[in-house]
């Protein structure tokens, strides 16, 4: 999209509409007013405008929903999904109106996640035993597989899920496409 075209000479402005190049032009709006763009008629499969003031100055305006999906889009990765799963969030937020390639990346990360949660706690569960004094039972739990931290808090009765979470953290990484083909 031609926005803008600055004669390197001059410093100035030509009129883009008079150029004979092949890019497409951008539709033009006039406003009276700033709140006039922020109470203009929304477009979901646009972007938003680029403002242009009489000082030749430009501003990006970018449109509500077109901000909330690249939100997500950017701050979405196997770590955020992590966070929320380690935090009890559900992940409704994420997955709301997001592409069908995302929702997938987003529910096989959430499974792929939960899956490894469910495997850690089977091994300490089955690893868990008590001998009736701590000393005993740290001598025991250091030959284990399972963390210490996770059977001495099961031994105490504690919660353990931040534990597990910790030792679930991934590597950070970005949600991809995955192609249908």
């Amino acid at each position: 999209m031609l926005l803008a075209m600055i004669e390197t000479a001059t410093g100035q402005e030509r009129d883009i509409d008079t150029a004979d190049l092949p890019f497409p032009r951008p539709k033009k709006y006039s406003f009276a007013s700033l709140s006039e763009v922020i109470n203009s008629q929304q477009d979901n499969e646009r972007e938003g405008f680029v403002l242009k003031f009489q000082t030749n100055e430009r501003v990006k305006f970018k449109f509500e929903e077109y901000k909330r999906l690249h939100k997500i889009l950017t701050h979405v990765s196997n770590k955020s999904i992590w966070e929320s799963l380690r935090d009890g969030k559900p992940l409704d937020e994420i997955l709301e109106r997001v592409p069908d390639e995302f929702y997938k990346y987003v529910k096989k990360t959430e499974i792929n996640l939960k899956q490894q949660y469910a495997e850690v706690e089977t091994l300490a569960k089955e690893e868990f035993w008590n001998f009736g004094d701590r000393k005993t039972n740290a001598l025991y739990y250091k030959t284990k597989k399972s963390s210490p931290s996770i059977l001495f808090n099961m031994l105490d009765g504690k919660d353990y899920s931040g534990i597990i979470w910790k030792l679930l953290r991934p590597k950070f990484e970005k949600p991809f496409m995955e192609d249908e083909g």
